[in-house]
């Protein structure tokens, strides 16, 4: 079994199973995700078919779901990850993370005069550094929230609540108040 070091939730993760020097008929092999440190709950599982055609080795895709784990980012999670094979069971312990991809911000100017206009884009982008079109469970149409912030802290803009994403972009605008606090 091989697997990424860490797990997003709620992020697609490929598992990558295989049984070196074996023939014959097909295997099942069940991919399991439980909770750490008890395994007392099944978070998700896939299953897969490891096929001669195939060499016997192929990939199977988990979602961990968000509701499991506390929502302290200084906590360190950790979920079990198993390979349940005819007669044998492989299992790994593997850090989880609620980063689900990247927001990168673009700004017209480097330095900004007070009472100047600021154009900006945020470019939001999946772990594979493809573009943010949906949220992953629910399907609708994925969105940001903008806050302007100096760096005291202060809110300059107000949120005005998320804002939907084209094509993993969103471009905006802020004019700067005359003195910033």
């Amino acid at each position: 079994m091989s697997a990424p070091n860490l797990l997003r939730v709620g992020t697609a993760e490929k598992i990558f199973v295989e049984c070196q020097d074996c023939t014959g008929g097909n295997i099942p092999v069940q991919i399991i995700v439980k909770n750490h440190p008890t395994k007392t709950r099944t978070l998700t599982s896939t299953a897969v078919t490891l096929t001669d055609a195939q060499h016997f080795q192929a990939l199977g895709e988990i979602t961990i779901p968000v509701g499991d784990f506390s929502k302290d980012p200084n906590i360190k999670q950790y979920v079990y990850l198993q390979a349940q094979f005819p007669g044998r069971l492989l299992e790994k312990i593997v850090l989880v993370s609620f980063q689900s991809g990247y927001i990168f911000i673009q700004t017209d100017k480097t330095l900004y005069t007070p009472n100047s206009k600021v154009n900006y884009r945020m470019f939001a982008l999946t772990p594979r550094m493809e573009p943010v079109e949906r949220e992953g469970t629910t399907q609708t149409p994925a969105s940001i929230t903008v806050e302007i912030v100096t760096p005291g802290g202060i809110i300059l803009s107000p949120n005005t609540g998320p804002v939907s994403l084209n094509s993993g972009i969103h471009s905006g605008f802020f004019k700067l108040p005359e003195i910033a606090r």
